[in-house]
């Protein structure tokens, strides 16, 4: 795999992302991350990580309340405020 690409992938598995919610008897999360690139605009990919991790919560009973991206310059984006996740 080419570096570059390698540098701007980074793979979400569910037990982590769950991991300290769990431990902490959390009921619901926000996840967010970061945009190197300073986009604030979600990507397929970004869309299809936050349906997966909406799916994974379910039978653990854990609700994801939004997930957010976090551009360097101080933007952000709401996958919530945009309708792009729900309950």
């Amino acid at each position: 795999m080419n570096l570059k690409v390698m540098l701007k992938t980074s793979l979400v598995h569910h037990r982590e992302s769950f991991k300290g919610a769990m431990l902490a008897n959390a009921k619901s999360v926000i996840v967010a991350h970061n945009n190197s690139l300073g986009s604030i605009e979600p990507s397929n990919t970004d869309e299809k990580v936050a349906e997966a991790l909406v799916k994974a919560g379910k039978p653990l009973d854990m609700l994801i309340l939004d997930h957010v991206i976090i551009s360097s310059d101080g933007g952000y984006f709401s996958f919530r405020d945009g309708s792009l996740i729900g309950e």
